[in-house]
């Protein structure tokens, strides 16, 4: 659980949206997503799961290795 923290946006109606954005990410990616507050900073942390390969390693016939990245989104 978060304290409740002193916030200093003057709009105070649009404020908030963008936890709400990061929930909706992590829920749509199967993820994760944790809240911690410590030395008056609040913090988050998103943990997404990667579907995709970052890279695959292939092995020439010139005896080398060739690493290519995927695009990861």
């Amino acid at each position: 659980m978060v304290p409740d923290l002193l916030l200093e946006k003057k709009d105070s109606k649009n404020h908030g949206f963008g936890i709400d954005n990061a929930r909706t990410v992590v829920e749509k990616y199967d993820g994760s997503i944790e809240f911690s507050f410590h030395d008056n900073t609040f913090m988050v942390s998103l943990f997404l799961l990667q579907r995709k390969p970052i890279f695959t390693l292939i092995y020439t016939r010139f005896n080398k290795y060739v690493l290519y990245f995927s695009k990861i989104w």
